[in-house]
């Protein structure tokens, strides 16, 4: 018979927090380089991870890239940036 978590492993904040940090936080996820895949006047579309919505407003070069909107999830999260090829 298989055994799940306990519940609040999938619905407790600070359970969440923690399996972030130790996952995700202090590491790049390299994906490839966006511009070889939109052309002048695309979009692109990605998804970010828990508290990285400043770090790619930083990392956005703007000759290249116009941020149009970086998108919430329900519990108002920064989720995903929406970004245009100039």
């Amino acid at each position: 018979m298989n055994k799940t978590l306990p519940g609040k492993y999938y619905t407790d904040p600070e359970i969440f927090r923690s399996e972030m940090e130790r996952f995700y936080f202090g590491r790049w996820i390299y994906a490839g380089r966006a511009e070889r895949i939109a052309k002048p006047g695309g979009y692109f579309l990605f998804e970010i991870g828990f508290n990285q919505a400043a770090a790619v407003e930083r990392l956005l070069d703007p000759k290249i890239w116009k941020l149009m909107d970086i998108h919430k999830d329900l519990q108002g999260i920064a989720r995903t940036v929406a970004l245009q090829r100039l």
